[in-house]
């Protein structure tokens, strides 16, 4: 990996004024660290179990990666998780909140000539927690990785792309109002337009 990717690769994450989905407040998004790698790999396995058809792997190629993978690629993945409170705690008391994945999302940078083009990969909402916005929210945390502080792709030497199944009719419709179109040269491939 070129020192240029890697820098962007480690860039912050803190918000900015670019998201507009409201999650309900029981929800957070936050980048994982290498440390949560158990928690993303029960989850992308649980993610390929379930909804086989939205992914370009499956769970047997995926269960043989070592721990070293799961860490690596935490850092460039980001969790929707319900906030939820400890039975028996008392009404307020934040100490007791635990944190229960609810979604993913990652995203994977490549040199593209002069330019930087960024991968949206693995989007999943657990199947009890859709509708809530935290799709669009997760897009949006991505967005605002490869886009830092609302800087247009173009300016900046930096796209963001992704592909999708034609069938996948309800997350084309949530990349669309988001601001991605399809590309003409792969029908499976879209990419952002800010």
């Amino acid at each position: 990996m070129s020192s240029r990717i890697s820098k962007l690769s480690s860039l912050s994450s803190s918000p900015h004024e670019l998201m507009t989905t409201r999650i309900p407040p029981s929800y957070a998004i936050r980048q994982l660290k290498p440390a949560d790698a158990p928690l993303f790999r029960t989850l992308r396995l649980e993610a390929l179990a379930t909804s086989p058809d939205s992914f370009g792997s499956n769970v047997s190629r995926e269960e043989a990666f070592p721990m070293e993978v799961w860490e690596e690629r935490s850092a460039r993945t980001a969790f929707a998780f319900e906030l939820v409170t400890l039975p028996g705690s008392a009404p307020g008391d934040k100490s007791t909140l635990h944190e229960r994945a609810a979604g993913m999302i990652a995203y994977h940078w490549t040199e593209q000539g002069e330019a930087l083009l960024a991968h949206l990969v693995g989007l999943w909402v657990h199947p009890a927690h859709r509708g809530k916005g935290l799709g669009s929210a997760l897009v949006e945390w991505v967005v605002e990785q490869v886009f830092p502080s609302g800087a247009v792709g173009a300016e900046k030497g930096r796209r963001l792309q992704l592909e999708v199944g034609e069938r996948n009719k309800e997350v084309i419709s949530i990349y669309e109002r988001l601001g991605f179109r399809r590309l003409e040269t792969n029908r499976l491939a879209m990419e952002y337009y800010h």
